[in-house]
């Protein structure tokens, strides 16, 4: 079953997105029709009980139910009962139960009906609204959260007490979240994490496989920005993008371990992780999709059946980040794609299968990819009748005009290839039996240590002699020696004419 994300997390977390600050007074009335009118807004329907008191209102049997399109999945969240008091200063202070249960249902891949409830559990929490009806602000804090599974059904009959178990905590919330409604709800969030842990396990009660998996993340951080039509209606993320939805945000935490372990008619895998900090950016409007992903220092170690001994690597950095425009244009628009996989190691018993006698230099292996250059779209990306057409057809979505390599590293067993280039493409002239557009550039390569790799390869057995001489002569058309020892300088160009060049001569 599915539920678009911008309505499960306004549901699920009910009261904890919010408004910019204003100095003016908000009612109790008014906070509560503005969280109704948003919720009815995003496709719940919802029923409840209002009755004024002397300093607020409270709303009693609180019902909110979703059906997911083209399913029979649904969710529900029930509240007993909501407080908002006025606090004679302008501002309003809410209360809620302390647990919140939030009930799914759907169909599973055989066609069996499952329910589950999971409960949403909240201590030392305070939540205060201060601003005008329009421009609100909320301030919210909770000692600990802890979203857990409460009950599964399968078929209507309860599932086995160790068939499946969840649990996430989250320990020292805060956050403010400011919310200004014109033609859109515009929204502005600052939240922090002091930690938040996972807990998570299965059991196949047929087969008997198990698999646990937990974790935990340290210091983590929220800042963001988006928008929200004020009708949400459908799935049709091409539609909700053209009504104005727009997002940009980043998560960051400071360290962070999982430990993972899967055992399934004797085959056993046990794997860890940390990591010493990261971030998760992403940002989306109409225009334009980015994603931004780094790691620092992750060490990661596993066992398995598969394998006699434990192996283990580490990474001093992984990144990875993606900018590509996603509306239909008739001009070229910008693109940016980089991949970083920085100071990698592995253990000792791993080199050992590869190269026992240790021939091979064991320095840290990176890789970096970083590209941009200009993309023409041909349609836009998130229509829902886009994807079947393309399969249909086999058309691309995109023209690509330009393509600059702004770096390129390969560095491992002690050979460096290194380059950088720039190109236009002319997509009305099509060449090759792939029809791709006629390139026109230069990328320049230099290679550091490459003789001297194929020397080990050869004395490891991993390369006869034969071959070796096949690719030092393939060297020796492409590249042209450097002024340092063992290096090697290359320049391809591709010119006006359709020709390819290496160092001046052509090889096409």
């Amino acid at each position: 079953m599915r539920f678009p994300a911008t309505r499960e997390f306004g549901a699920a977390l009910l009261l904890a997105f919010a408004a910019q600050a204003a100095s003016a007074d908000v009612t109790a009335q008014d906070v509560w029709s503005d969280w109704r009118d948003y919720v009815a807004g995003t496709g719940y329907e919802i029923t409840a009980t209002e009755t004024a008191t002397g300093n607020g209102l409270t709303v009693s049997d609180l019902r909110l139910t979703m059906q997911a399109p083209d399913t029979a999945g649904a969710l529900k969240v029930e509240i007993a009962q909501i407080v908002f008091t006025e606090n004679g200063d302008g501002t309003v202070s809410v209360a809620l139960p302390p647990t919140i249960p939030v009930r799914f249902s759907g169909i599973s891949e055989d066609d069996t009906p499952i329910e589950a409830r999971i409960d949403y559990t909240r201590s030392g929490e305070t939540l205060t609204v201060s601003g005008a009806p329009g421009d609100m602000a909320f301030d919210y804090a909770a000692d600990e959260a802890v979203l857990a599974l409460a009950e599964l059904l399968i078929a209507g009959e309860a599932a086995p007490a160790d068939m499946a178990r969840l649990a996430v905590t989250l320990t020292g919330v805060a956050s403010r979240s400011q919310m200004k409604q014109d033609d859109l709800r515009r929204y502005a969030q600052d939240m922090s994490v002091a930690a938040m842990s996972y807990d998570i396990a299965l059991t196949d009660p047929e087969e008997g496989g198990k698999m646990t998996l937990a974790g935990a993340l340290n210091g983590l951080g929220f800042k963001g920005t988006g928008s929200v039509p004020m009708a949400v209606e459908g799935a049709d993320m091409s539609a909700l993008l053209g009504d104005g939805f727009a997002f940009d945000g980043t998560f960051t935490f400071g360290s962070g371990t999982t430990n993972l372990a899967f055992d399934d008619a004797g085959e056993a895998l046990s794997y860890t992780s940390s990591s010493e900090g990261g971030s998760a950016a992403a940002a989306m409007d109409a225009e334009r999709m980015t994603y931004d992903l780094r790691q620092k220092k992750t060490a990661i170690a596993a066992t398995t059946s598969e394998l006699p001994f434990p192996v283990s690597a580490e990474m001093g950095e992984a990144a990875l980040n993606l900018s590509v425009p996603v509306a239909k244009s008739d001009e070229a628009q910008d693109f940016a794609l980089g991949l970083t996989l920085g100071d990698f190691t592995m253990a000792e018993a791993l080199w050992g299968m590869i190269d026992p006698a240790g021939q091979l230099p064991r320095d840290p292996a990176s890789v970096v990819v970083d590209l941009s250059g200009k993309l023409r779209m041909l349609y836009d990306m998130f229509d829902p009748n886009v994807a079947a057409m393309l399969e249909a057809t086999e058309q691309a979505p995109a023209e690509l005009d330009a393509l600059t390599i702004n770096k390129l590293l390969v560095s491992m067993v002690g050979a460096k290839l290194s380059g950088s280039g720039d190109f236009t493409f002319d997509n009305s002239a099509p060449t090759g039996a792939q029809g791709m557009p006629k390139p026109t550039g230069t990328m320049e390569l230099q290679l550091v240590g490459g003789n001297g790799l194929i020397d080990k390869l050869i004395g490891m057995g991993m390369l006869s002699d034969q071959d070796a001489m096949g690719a030092r002569m393939m060297l020796g058309m492409l590249a042209v020696p450097g002024d340092a020892p063992d290096t090697l300088n290359s320049k391809i160009e591709f010119n006006d004419q359709g020709h390819i060049l290496a160092n001046g001569q052509r090889i096409q």
